[in-house]
């Protein structure tokens, strides 16, 4: 059967590559990827993208009973939430 899919430019390139290094075609590679989807082998589906968790540094180590708490962990990240946006731009 024939069907059109609307992909994104980077992942066709990417399909592609894969394609030409595996000696198989990119139709072969979106049979293989849907039927490891259908099939629920969560593990053989790679998530799309990385997100990279923040570090917070500090100056000083915490004093006993003063260790960071959900709370202040919370705190820290708002705190840092403007920094973060604008140095990703």
């Amino acid at each position: 059967m024939r069907t059109t899919l609307n992909l994104d430019d980077t992942l066709y390139r990417r399909a592609k590559i894969r394609a030409a290094e595996t000696g198989r075609t990119v139709s072969d590679l979106v049979a293989e990827g849907l039927n490891l989807l259908l099939a629920g082998n969560p593990r053989a589906v790679k998530s799309p993208r990385r997100v990279p968790l923040p570090l917070i540094t500090g100056g000083r180590p915490a004093r006993p009973g003063k260790g960071m708490t959900p709370e202040k962990t919370a705190a820290l990240l708002l705190a840092h939430e403007a920094t973060w946006a604008r140095t990703k731009t």
